[in-house]
């Protein structure tokens, strides 16, 4: 969900002293999110308010126990323990997968004709830039990102992201795939249930079978072959390139602290 990716792209702002601006508005960031993509009332608002705060405070502990060493320890120069990186991230995305997982129900469950019209509408939307990544995918994007992190790559490194195009289609692929997934199943239950906690009940489950084919799909080889091509990327890099990783990642560690200690 994308708004996960936004709690994760939040913490890797190339300035530190950014963290006392944005890590205390980043609830009101998500909320955003979720009142364009669900047009939620002013009461509904209201609600979301305090149900993002206490989900960003519930994040806090895991976000402690795994990225937080993790990133303490970082040393470019000894970047080999894929295993062990990725873990890590998986198991702060997979909570927080969960979490908002439950908040969509709770919200989602309360919609009425006109909001779940957007709903759909907003969903559509995304879906069909995802097709038309699919129709006509273009790598800069990918090395731009990587260039955010460890500055100009040399042509091998974007020979490496180029070689990867095709899966990056098929991941695209799958991604529309689950995302279709979750699109019908929800359509299904506004056809069929009109009881607001019934309907919770039924996009809890909708939730965590969506969240379950996610998982697997992360533990796939597909997965696996874009963090070895990350890897080959960051391997690859010179000495410059490796200090400006070494000093985002710095950054980032600092970022997460700031996070783990703040209370929304």
């Amino acid at each position: 969900m994308k708004i996960i990716a936004l709690f994760f792209l939040m913490t890797f702002i190339s300035s530190c002293g950014l963290k006392q601006i944005v890590i205390p508005n980043l609830d009101m960031a998500i909320e955003h999110k979720l009142r364009q993509d669900m047009q939620l009332d002013y009461k509904q608002q209201k609600e979301l308010a305090k149900d993002v705060d206490a989900l960003l405070n519930k994040l806090s502990t895991p976000t402690k126990k795994h990225l937080a060493p993790l990133l303490k320890n970082f040393n470019i120069e000894n970047f080999k323990s894929k295993s062990k990186i990725t873990g890590a991230i998986h198991a702060v995305f997979f909570i927080a997968s969960h979490n908002i997982s439950q908040l969509m129900a709770k919200y989602q469950a309360k919609l009425d004709s006109r909001q779940i019209q957007h709903f759909f509408e907003k969903f559509e939307d995304q879906n069909n830039q995802i097709r038309k990544r699919i129709k006509k995918y273009n790598t800069n994007l990918i090395i731009q990102r990587f260039e955010f992190f460890i500055g100009n790559l040399n042509q091998k490194q974007i020979n490496i992201i180029n070689e990867f195009k095709p899966e990056f289609i098929l991941r695209n692929r799958k991604r529309l795939e689950l995302r279709t997934f979750l699109q019908t199943k929800l359509k299904s239950v506004y056809d069929n249930y009109k009881d607001a906690d019934k309907k919770e009940i039924m996009f809890l489950d909708i939730y965590k079978e969506y969240n379950a084919l996610t998982k697997e799909y992360f533990y796939s080889e597909a997965t696996s072959k874009a963090y070895n091509m990350a890897f080959k990327v960051i391997q690859n890099c010179d000495d410059k390139q490796k200090q400006r990783f070494q000093s985002k990642v710095e950054t980032a560690s600092e970022w997460i602290n700031y996070f783990v200690e703040h209370e929304f």
